[in-house]
C-alpha cells in the first residue's frame, strides 16, 4: 500500500543531496548565541552569520537579535565587539530608547567596538550587512 509513496532504493541517492544542502544551509545560518545576564563571568564569544531580512538603517538585520543582554547593575562597564568579514554593522538596542549603530570603515578591517555603560534592562544586540551578504562573525562581550 505504501510502495508507490516511498522513494525506490535507486531514488535514494537524489534525496541524499538536497537534504545534505539543507542541512549544511541550515547550519550556516545558525548564530550560536545565549542570553547572557551580567555581571558576567568572563569573556563571551559568539559565532554566526550577519545580515538578514530586516531592511533597516544600520544595513541589512536578522528578524531576530543575535545576542541578548540583561544588565542587572544600576551601570554596567561592557566592552562590546565585533569581528566580521565584509560591510558588517552592530546594532545595540536596549531600555529608554537607547539605540546604537556601528558600521565598518575602509580602516577597520572588519573590526567594530563599542566600550561603555549600559543602564540596568534588557539589550537585543543585532549583527547585520551593509550589503545583501551573508558573512561570518566573531561577537565578542567582556565586563570591566
Amino acid at each position: 500500500m505504501l510502495k508507490g509513496l516511498l522513494p525506490q532504493p535507486s531514488q535514494f541517492r537524489w534525496l541524499a543531496i538536497p537534504l545534505a544542502l539543507a542541512s549544511v544551509a541550515g547550519v550556516a545560518t545558525t548564530a550560536y548565541s545565549q542570553s547572557l545576564t551580567t555581571p558576567l563571568s568572563g569573556t563571551v564569544q559568539v559565532n554566526g552569520v550577519s545580515g538578514g531580512s530586516q531592511s533597516s538603517a544600520c544595513g541589512n538585520l536578522p528578524a531576530a537579535p543575535s545576542q541578548t543582554l540583561q544588565v542587572t547593575e544600576a551601570f554596567a562597564s561592557l566592552d562590546i565587539a565585533l569581528q566580521g568579514e565584509g560591510k558588517v554593522t552592530l546594532l545595540i538596542q536596549g531600555p529608554g530608547g537607547f539605540s546604537e549603530c556601528r558600521t565598518t570603515d575602509r580602516f577597520s578591517d572588519g573590526r567594530i567596538t563599542s566600550p561603555g555603560l549600559l543602564n540596568q534592562g534588557l539589550y537585543n544586540i543585532y549583527v547585520g550587512n551593509e550589503t545583501a551578504a551573508q558573512t561570518p562573525y566573531t561577537l565578542t562581550i567582556s565586563q570591566n
